[in-house]
């Protein structure tokens, strides 16, 4: 990861940038927009990665549990499929 900014709080903006270490292809970044931030519990943003070209938007919705009991689980609503722990890819829900 080459820069992140994040502003987390409602109307705020996430950008982060990775590029391939020693230069050369493969750079890409993400950008975003908080939808919602329920702290500690709860936070929902839109996102789209551009690879070069940008990705369709992408809703998510992180909620966080107590750290001693539960993990954090990320629902995006894509998922056509039912919930399914493990793997973060999209549409999936998964635990931390």
């Amino acid at each position: 990861m080459t820069h992140c900014h994040c502003d987390a709080r409602a109307g705020g903006t996430i950008r982060c940038d990775w590029a391939p270490v020693g230069g050369g292809e493969g750079a890409f970044y993400l950008t975003a927009e908080f939808r919602a931030v329920d702290a500690p519990h709860r936070i929902v943003h839109v996102e789209r990665m551009f690879l070069p070209d940008a990705t369709p938007d992408n809703q998510d919705e992180t909620t966080f549990a107590d750290h001693d009991h539960d993990p954090a689980q990320r629902r995006n609503p894509r998922d056509d499929a039912g919930p399914r722990h493990g793997g973060g890819d999209g549409g999936q829900l998964w635990q931390a």
